[in-house]
């Protein structure tokens, strides 16, 4: 790929491939790359925009939600077809979850291991920006090795969405605030994505209708596992076809050794989140954890102006009518994440 061909990293991923690709691209991870000094300048500005004031984040969220929504909603309608030409309906769990987190509820599930939201704010308010350099460095390092060629889940070299020539440090401050905001607006995907199909990989074959286990399913069968993947925006000629799902979860297990571990084959999906959220209760965040924390600063960031403009503004309009982060993009912040739809067509339904 040429230096012109490709995206910036001020324009959002379409899907989970692209995700992973912009956070590998703005970490100078992918390449056999890292940018450590990039790593820092993210975290410095994320810090800077959870301290500053309220206000001022939240007519910055609602401006930048407002660029995204029209791909968010196209993909949507384009993807969702596509995931349901299967006879599996093992969608509705992380669509109780997203329609949870655009309503701004407790992030699923809501038991005693539950995470309050006003804990999630204390702790966004007070993080330490070495703290958030080092989850950022554990998030990149983890999906670097789960999409590694060969050792991971890729197939030889898979081209990145985003131009090789894209880096933090030729980025204005604004557009390095546009990226922060891409930033916390894509990891409750990433989180919700990749826990899912570790679940759903590691469930026992003895597992039922809706949630068949895809441990023992090929990237090649025209199955729940392939549909699940090219909804994310793989295709088959990008993965390692001869690995089975348990292989995946074996990658996903490696890359985030300390957060996706243990048997899973007899929780199901809200109780093996359950799981994850439990070590967090009393250390949020955990360096060890970096999906879970992250997701949890991004669930108070995007829940923050949302809480505000219902609470106080009695024009403020109503999040109903569409599922998910669909609702949250849309109306009010319109995000447009450009064309994350496609991600939350393999899940909404």
């Amino acid at each position: 790929m040429s230096a012109g061909q490709g995206k910036s990293l001020t324009t959002p991923p379409e899907n989970l491939k692209e995700a992973i690709d912009w956070v590998l691209r703005v970490s100078g991870r992918d390449n056999n790359q890292k940018d450590d000094e990039a790593i820092k300048g993210l975290a410095g500005t994320l810090q800077a925009m959870l301290n500053g004031d309220p206000g001022v984040v939240k007519e910055e969220v609602k401006e930048k939600f407002g660029e995204v929504s029209k791909s968010v909603m196209e993909n949507f309608s384009k993807s969702k077809t596509q995931i349901y030409q299967t006879s599996e309906r093992g969608f509705a769990v992380p669509h109780g979850i997203l329609h949870k987190f655009s309503k701004g509820l407790e992030p699923f599930p809501s038991g005693s291991a539950a995470i309050s939201r006003e804990k999630a704010e204390r702790w966004a308010l007070a993080v330490r920006e070495e703290t958030l350099q080092n989850l950022i460095k554990d998030l990149a390092n983890g999906l670097k090795k789960f999409v590694a060629p060969t050792s991971g889940i890729v197939q030889g070299s898979v081209a990145s969405a985003y131009k090789p020539d894209a880096k933090w440090e030729s980025l204005q401050a604004a557009e390095r605030k546009d990226c922060a905001i891409i930033f916390l607006a894509i990891l409750p995907l990433l989180y919700i994505a990749v826990t899912y199909l570790y679940w759903r990989c590691s469930l026992s074959n003895d597992s039922s209708e809706p949630f068949v286990s895809w441990s023992g399913q090929r990237f090649n069968s025209n199955k729940g596992l392939k549909k699940y993947m090219a909804a994310l925006g793989y295709t088959e000629k990008d993965l390692n076809e001869s690995e089975k799902g348990q292989d995946i979860a074996s990658h996903l297990q490696s890359a985030f050794s300390t957060e996706l571990s243990g048997n899973v084959s007899s929780q199901d999906y809200p109780d093996f989140l359950e799981k994850l959220q439990k070590p967090l209760k009393s250390s949020l965040p955990s360096p060890s954890h970096p999906l879970t924390s992250l997701y949890f600063l991004s669930y108070y960031y995007i829940t923050y102006p949302l809480h505000d403009v219902q609470s106080t503004s009695p024009a403020s309009p109503s999040f109903t009518g569409y599922s998910g982060l669909s609702a949250l993009a849309g109306g009010a912040y319109g995000l447009n994440l450009g064309g994350l739809g496609t991600f939350m067509g393999a899940l909404l339904a």
